[in-house]
């Protein structure tokens, strides 16, 4: 029995996309090498609000420290982010693999500085994805 065809995205963010582009070959090369299909590719200029829709719960009240959130709008709102859509059996548990936890695995492990610097994102359910790409299409 093969898997369904799903779709999803991998988000990008600013560090990945200005100066060395090295995170974003690397994403593009993985994605590739993964078999999965890019379908778009799309600039997004992140913006505050956009920001407290796609990670509602980094912004709820008193889920997180004001300094931690600023640090977030901050980081995300200072240049383009690319969106990587793409297609493929799987695709949505094959994204979060490839994505990777910060310092424990995939694209994060090579790239991500911190909690916030973490350079990657991508939906972790079918119900995120359905969510989420409202708000970047």
């Amino acid at each position: 029995m093969s898997k369904e065809i799903e779709r999803s995205y991998l988000l990008v963010k600013p560090d990945g996309v200005i100066g060395e582009k090295e995170p974003l070959s690397d994403a593009l090369k993985t994605i590739k090498s993964e078999g999965l299909s890019i379908t778009c590719l799309k600039r997004v200029r992140m913006t505050e609000e956009l920001l407290k829709l796609l990670y509602p719960h980094r912004f709820e009240d008193g889920t997180a420290e004001a300094a931690f959130r600023q640090c977030s709008i901050d980081y995300m709102t200072k240049a383009d982010s690319l969106v990587i859509f793409v297609e493929g059996e799987g695709a949505i548990a094959r994204m979060r693999k490839i994505k990777g936890k910060t310092w424990e695995s995939g694209l994060r492990l090579k790239y991500a500085e911190n909690f916030v610097y973490n350079t990657f994102h991508c939906p972790d359910t079918a119900e995120d994805y359905e969510r989420e790409i409202v708000l970047l299409f």
